[in-house]
């Protein structure tokens, strides 16, 4: 026995011992009371990984009159406080209750002076205690229940008011959110206790204790089915799925005929039983069943998929192929599942299954000459899949097309039986064919077109004009009116430079461009000659400016008065030069931009070199003008549209594997002068007739490149004046205090267990990436610069206090729940928005408008007609701009 057992033990034994308990022979401590109930506490150790130390109380009445057995958690493993601030020593508190308890109990004397102050102070565990309890599995989906609030406010409020059943429900679904299913389970008990409807309650007891105890489970479930509450028949299905894990056939099809004879209006319950009756072999009966359901619910697909699947088993074809386009015409998704069912597969010659394929693409103008397009690139495909591997499932495909522009790129990845995303290293040039054959066949506009191919011999395809692809897989991106119109860009929030002045001078640009070819002569042993300035200069750069509305800097017009860019020399650290022609062409086509998509979330990242606030944060602005070419799409631009720290004519990085602009200088005349410089003190090395020079970390302020990477705890030496972005994660609650000494703060990502975000509203960060277990917005309220919020919390969360916040101009609530998604319509300048389907369909629903919504992100694993639905619902054009292909294709073996 360890020191600290023998130290805690001890203090079990003096706590109760003020009030009259003995030490018995085993070492554990006991009392009698007056009425001869019978008590005994004992200290238990961890018996379980990851199991907390217990402390467990018996309770016997006089006479076996009751029993009650509790084993209580004295280390947190299911009380917030040792959820959020790790683990907490509960045992004198405990030992404190348990001292003062009446020593006589009977009734409510039990519930209200013992029970009671236990259940309010710890996890009461009853018998349970160890055993892990799941958090998903069978029939979870269809489990009522309602959004909570988040943890720490929902604890809160039932501590305030412990008689209050329905505080302590929205404690158990706070805490299912948040994955502590043991507090779970403590506030289901204790909602009980407090007198809450027991329907919800004893549903959820049952379903996290299906496999801990399953007598208790199983009585819990009769409970429920007693109360109503619109749960019976869930209650009676998931008592039969506990019979048949158990192996007791009979009493789970008793159980499911139950559910549907007490609770007939629910066709869950209706589809269940049928399925059981086929799989054991009653084929007859589950149709006769699935028959009965119909009739009842005609409207319901599932069911009539299912009664097709009974009468293929039946011999019945005619009569499956009947349901099963009646399922697809209810649901016309249903397709994605009925298709590759392998139960299905001895309907697959016959010649109605074709009629399956074209069901949903009856209605939708599917074009002759695309589906015949789309049926060889889905034949080519599926051969390479053959070639490659034998267990594929599906393939996905997606490429962009048509348009001015040259193509896309082409990327296919293949999903295995077990689900999992497989690399098969497939050759692009075997599709190359195909896809031109298709881009044929399409309009004459730049097309995304998205394949899924299934190796049962069909596929489904999308063809979207204007639609992208995203960041994350699995996204698809729509630019709302014209594709390549303008999107909210973060660069726009700043008002100008506080200095308009340039800070370049046109005759030392002169001097020092001539000084600098010198040295470089001289370093090279050899003179190089620039091309004369071109004649018409004067008259391109005011075209230029009438054009665009602005000249370019003195000092670089001074520039092009010596010559006409430097011959591909690449004096500029490598960059070269260009010709005012290329200038031109370069300002006009916007070369550079060939890989940003004006699509993508929108939120410029934060730069570390240079002044702050120097450059503004965008992809793109039509006041950078390219000058000088690096490689790959890499650029030296001058910046005529400062932020509020720059000035007119600084020198810039820009290009498309840049994320963002870096500042270089303020002028070109500062950049020509650290060349000049870095020559005259010998920094530079000659490799083979080119000069690599060291212009000593031209652009960086302090050496300090802004970032702040936290594990854990906060604290003032982790984040000063300088820090421009905040990485911090914690397993329990992050104290953000230290942020205020974060003037400059820009953007923040924090994972945590939860956070009091009030710091944040001190500084002006505008990008936050939020993954808290309890997330609470109010302190946020009235932010005055935050533009961007990707969310993750278990719980739904109330975006009320954003409507405050009056930059706000993108969401990511992709991996979040929304407690009311209509408050989306209070957020005016919205404008980049990323939601699931059924986020995005109960936002329909609601009738939200978003009148500056300009970038819609659709987020998840849909299929093609899921996504041309969506696209065609954005749009609301009078006829399909997205449409939909489905058909059929011969296998290999077929």
């Amino acid at each position: 026995m360890t020191d600290e057992r023998t130290r805690r033990e001890k203090r079990l034994g003096q706590a109760l011992a003020r009030s009259g308990w003995t030490k018995n022979a085993e070492g554990a401590m006991e009392r009698t009371g007056t009425d001869g109930t019978e008590w005994h506490c004992a200290l238990e150790p961890a018996e379980n990984d990851g199991a907390p130390e217990t402390l467990r109380l018996e309770i016997r009445g006089a006479g076996g009159s009751f029993t009650q057995n509790l084993v209580l958690d004295v280390r947190g493993a299911a009380d917030p406080a040792g959820v959020f601030d790790g683990p907490v020593d509960r045992l004198d508190e405990l030992l404190d209750v348990i001292a003062g308890l009446p020593s006589a109990v009977t009734g409510r004397t039990l519930t209200d002076k013992v029970l009671m102050p236990l259940f309010v102070r710890t996890a009461v565990f009853t018998r349970r205690f160890g055993v892990p309890l799941r958090t998903s599995g069978f029939h979870k989906e269809r489990l009522p229940r309602p959004a909570s609030a988040p943890l720490p406010q929902a604890v809160a409020a039932a501590l305030a008011a412990p008689r209050d059943g329905t505080c302590w429900l929205d404690v158990a679904f706070a805490a299912l959110d948040a994955d502590f299913p043991h507090l779970t389970l403590t506030a289901l008990d204790r909602a009980l206790a407090a007198g809450a409807d027991p329907a919800v309650p004893e549903l959820w007891r049952a379903w996290l204790l299906r496999s801990v105890d399953t007598d208790e489970a199983l009585a819990a479930l009769d409970r429920a089915a007693a109360a109503g509450g619109g749960v019976t028949g869930l209650a009676r299905c998931l008592q039969g799925t506990m019979h048949q894990l158990a192996g007791d056939a009979e009493r789970a099809l008793e159980a499911w005929e139950r559910a549907t004879l007490e609770d007939p209006d629910d066709p869950y319950g209706w589809g269940v039983r049928g399925l059981a009756l086929a799989k054991r072999g009653r084929s007859a009966d589950a149709a006769g069943v699935l028959a009965e359901a119909v009739a009842i619910h005609p409207g319901d697909a599932t069911l009539q998929y299912y009664l097709g699947y009974v009468r293929t088993l039946l011999g019945d074809t005619e009569g499956a192929f009947d349901a099963l386009e009646e399922a697809i015409r209810l649901r016309p998704s249903l397709a994605g599942e009925i298709l590759p069912d392998p139960d299905l597969a001895g309907l697959r010659d016959h010649e109605r299954f074709a009629s399956l394929t074209s069901a949903r693409a009856a209605d939708n103008g599917q074009d002759a000459e695309v589906t015949e397009s789309l049926r060889r690139l889905a034949t080519a495909v599926a051969s390479q899949g053959a070639q490659r591997a034998k267990d594929w499932r599906r393939a996905r495909l997606i490429t962009f097309v048509g348009g001015d522009e040259e193509e896309g790129g082409t990327d296919v990845s293949y999903t295995a039986t077990q689900g999992t995303e497989r690399d098969l290293n497939v050759d692009l040039k075997a599709l190359r064919p195909p896809i031109h054959a298709l881009e044929r066949s399409l309009p004459d506009e730049a097309t995304a077109v998205e394949l899924d191919v299934h190796a049962a011999g069909w596929f489904e395809a999308l063809t979207a004009p204007g639609a992208r692809g995203s960041h994350r897989p699995n996204q698809i991106v729509h630019v709302l009116g014209r594709p390549g119109g303008p999107c909210g860009d973060p660069g726009d929030v700043p008002e100008g430079p506080d200095d308009p002045t340039e800070a370049g001078d046109p005759a030392e640009a002169r001097r020092l461009l001539h000084d600098y070819l010198r040295l470089r002569a001289d370093a090279l042993g050899d003179e190089e000659t620039l091309p004369a300035s071109d004649p018409e200069r004067a008259d391109r750069f005011a075209s230029l400016a009438r054009e665009y509305g602005t000249a370019l800097p003195a000092d670089l017009r001074a520039l092009y008065e010596v010559a006409d860019g430097d011959g591909d020399l690449g004096l500029l650290d490598g960059f070269e030069w260009f010709t005012v022609s290329a200038l031109e062409d370069h300002l006009v086509n916007r070369w550079w931009t060939v890989d940003i998509h004006e699509n993508a979330w929108i939120d410029g990242a934060v730069s570390g070199s240079g002044p702050h606030a120097a450059v503004r944060r965008s992809h793109d602005r039509p006041g950078w003008i390219p000058f000088a070419y690096g490689s790959s799409l890499d650029y030296l631009a001058v910046d005529l549209d400062p932020a509020e720290n720059g000035r007119p004519g600084q020198v810039i990085r820009i290009g498309t594997r840049r994320p963002y602009a870096e500042y270089v200088a303020d002028s070109v005349t500062s950049l020509l002068r650290g060349h000049v410089e870095a020559l005259r003190q010998g920094r530079f090395t000659d490799e083979d007739g080119w000069l690599r020079i060291d212009l000593g970390g031209m652009g960086q302020e302090d050496d300090h490149d802004g970032a702040c990477h936290v594990r854990g705890t906060l604290d003032d030496a982790d984040i000063d004046e300088h820090t421009l972005t905040l990485d911090a994660t914690a397993n329990g609650d992050l104290d953000l205090a230290a942020v205020r000494n974060a003037p400059l703060l820009r953007q923040a990502r924090l994972l945590c267990g939860s956070a009091d975000l009030a710091p944040l509203n001190d500084v002006p960060v505008r990008t936050l990436d939020l993954d808290l277990r309890a997330l609470d917005f109010s302190p946020l309220a009235g932010h005055a610069t935050l533009r961007t919020l990707t969310l993750k919390a278990p719980h739904a969360v109330d975006l009320t206090p954003l409507l405050t916040a009056g930059q706000l101009n993108g969401l990511d609530l992709s991996q979040a729940t929304v407690r009311d998604i209509t408050v989306l319509g209070g957020l005016r300048r919205l404008r980049h928005l990323s939601l699931r389907y059924e986020q995005w369909q109960e936002l329909w629903a609601e009738g939200v408008t978003l009148p500056a919504l300009t970038v819609a992100i659709l987020d998840g694993d849909h299929s093609p007609s899921t996504r041309a639905e969506w696209l065609n619902r954005l749009t609301a054009a009078p006829a399909p701009n997205a449409r939909q292909y489905i058909g059929a294709f011969r296998t290999a073996g077929g």
